[in-house]
């Protein structure tokens, strides 16, 4: 009796997963609850996700632990996502949010030839950030044809590169610490 009942849940859950995998993104096999954590390399999970968009391609869905993760790993078409204003709030993810003092927000992946989490602040401080940036970009006379925008360019190359160090870090931090 108990193992007809364990059976039929079971065979249940497989029809909800099949049934329901068509609405999804392509991915990999998920398993419930922890969903793919228990593949990614602790050390280098970008490494991990790199070769899951190189088999399902560059936009992708994993799910990390419960939540169902969108990975967009083509710089392109991730552009073209994060510059709609519908898609500049995200619910906060932990880690992320404990990065950006409780103003983070989860967003999306990918940064250069690799795929990695990118923690973005909240839409209402990323406008008054990109308000401000723009007002001191035209006063101080910084546009396409200004004899100091590589000086500038290099300037916000030399800090992305810096903030990409300290997310790489806080990401292995963050798995380093967690036992999946």
């Amino acid at each position: 009796m108990l193992a007809a009942a364990f059976v039929t849940i079971l065979l249940l859950i497989l029809l909800i997963n099949i049934t329901h995998r068509k609405k999804r993104l392509p991915g990999p096999w998920n398993l419930p609850i922890i969903g793919y954590l228990h593949k990614l390399d602790s050390a280098a999970p970008y490494l991990t996700l790199t070769k899951l968009a190189q088999q399902y391609g560059p936009v992708y869905g994993v799910k990390l632990g419960l939540m169902n993760v969108a990975v967009i790993a083509d710089p392109t078409i991730l552009k073209q996502i994060l510059s709609k204003d519908e898609t500049t709030e995200r619910p906060p993810l932990y880690m992320i949010n404990t990065a950006f003092g409780g103003k983070g927000s989860f967003q999306k992946f990918c940064f250069r030839n690799f795929t990695l989490i990118v923690g973005l602040v909240c839409a209402s401080v990323w406008k008054d950030q990109r308000k401000f940036v723009s007002n001191f970009f035209k006063a101080s006379g910084v546009s396409r044809v200004s004899p100091n925008r590589k000086i500038v360019e290099e300037l916000i190359k030399k800090h992305v590169d810096e903030f990409i160090q300290v997310i790489k870090s806080s990401i292995l931090q963050f798995f380093k610490f967690s036992n999946f």
